[in-house]
């Protein structure tokens, strides 16, 4: 927006793990596809609620505001030595490229 400055804007791309779980990839691998089971599956409310909310085919940009995201709490993953560490801060805007299959 005009006149309004903040963090740097960041893309994030998933794959799928040798378990078919998400997974964070590098930032230069094409994001993956991987499984997703309605009220099985959680990433966050508003992303799953976005999800259920789609059919075979069908491509969305979500927009989820950070009430519905992480919150004041944020997320952190889990620290894995020699790997950087999938950091959400809180109070983040999150933004999807959802497209189901």
């Amino acid at each position: 927006m005009l006149g309004m400055s903040g963090p740097v804007f960041e893309e994030v791309r998933f794959g799928s793990a040798a378990d078919g779980a998400p997974q964070l990839l590098d930032g230069t691998a094409e994001a993956e596809a991987f499984e997703y089971e309605v009220g099985v599956t959680r990433v966050n409310p508003g992303f799953d609620a976005s999800i259920a909310a789609m059919r075979a085919g069908e491509q969305r940009l979500v927009i989820v505001p950070a009430a519905a995201a992480y919150g004041e709490r944020g997320h952190y993953g889990p620290s894995v030595a020699g790997l950087r560490r999938f950091v959400i801060s809180p109070n983040t805007l999150l933004i999807y490229a959802i497209e189901i299959r």
